[in-house]
């Protein structure tokens, strides 16, 4: 157990340096203190969930915590308070001025490790008394389920807001069609892989509202704050103010998790009643 301990403590390390090297653009940090900084993240995360992150979806939401209360202390704490330089509107203006910190510490010091940790915890043959084995099969439909009902809700909000032609722009289409059609697209994907990571992790409707609703948060740094500009070979803008912009987008991920959450559980516990 203490050799396991410790390998999980050394691959936290390297994942937080690599963690580190990747958001250096976005937390202005010179390629030293990024490297450095992060594996000592990547550490002190390891030593904290090397008993906890058991399977992938665990892992994630220990991860995406994990940054979060680091963005708080750090960033957006410690360091104004060490350089003096806080605002006079004090820590609201401070975590504005940070946003862009925060998007990099969820990405590259939460989703990264988490992930990665909690797969290797799964591969190590723990899982928790009472719950079934995994079936990809079960995730898969039953997520993707959940996915296209969640993105049916969500795309009532995108088509009073015309936010289909922004979607189609991903293959240089301005169709309301084709972005619709991308949508539905993506929404199945998420909602499967919602099933793949958190399949172990569903105990009932409670637990898969709150795993779906983080898993959508997460989803929107990933999604049209880094993924889309990266695929239309534009620079991220991790800003406040473009934060701010997608704020409605924010809101209909969170409900599009929500959604995705109450539908995988009443399906998960019908699959369970018919077929196991």
């Amino acid at each position: 157990m203490r050799h396991s301990n410790r390998s999980t403590i050394l691959i936290s390390i390297v994942l937080g340096m690599i963690g580190g090297a990747l958001c250096i653009p976005a937390v202005h940090a010179t390629i030293v203190t990024g490297i450095v900084f992060g594996g000592i993240y990547g550490g002190v995360f390891g030593l904290l969930t090397a008993r906890r992150a058991i399977d992938p979806g665990s892992g994630l939401m220990w991860g995406l915590g994990y940054a979060f209360v680091l963005w708080l202390a750090v960033p957006a704490g410690v360091m104004p308070l060490l350089t003096e330089s806080t605002p006079a509107m004090g820590m609201l203006d401070t975590a504005r001025a940070h946003f862009p910190d925060l998007v990099a510490y969820v990405l590259c010091f939460g989703m990264l490790p988490g992930i990665v940790l909690g797969t290797l915890g799964s591969l190590s043959g723990s899982v928790r008394e009472g719950q079934p084995r995994f079936s990809l099969a079960r995730a898969l439909v039953v997520g993707g389920l959940a996915g296209i009902v969640g993105g049916w809700v969500f795309g009532k909000w995108m088509a009073q807001v015309n936010f289909f032609p922004l979607i189609a722009e991903l293959v240089n289409s301005d169709s309301r069609m084709v972005g619709k059609s991308l949508h539905f697209v993506f929404a199945v994907i998420i909602g499967a892989t919602f099933g793949v990571l958190f399949q172990r992790d569903v105990r009932g409707y409670g637990s898969s509202m709150g795993w779906g609703v983080g898993y959508g948060i997460l989803w929107w740094f990933l999604g049209p704050l880094t993924i889309k500009p990266l695929w239309l070979r534009t620079r991220p803008d991790w800003s406040y103010q473009h934060g701010g912009d997608l704020f409605g987008s924010l809101v209909g991920h969170i409900v599009y998790g929500l959604i995705v959450g109450v539908i995988y559980a009443a399906v998960y516990k019908l699959w369970l009643g018919f077929f196991t």
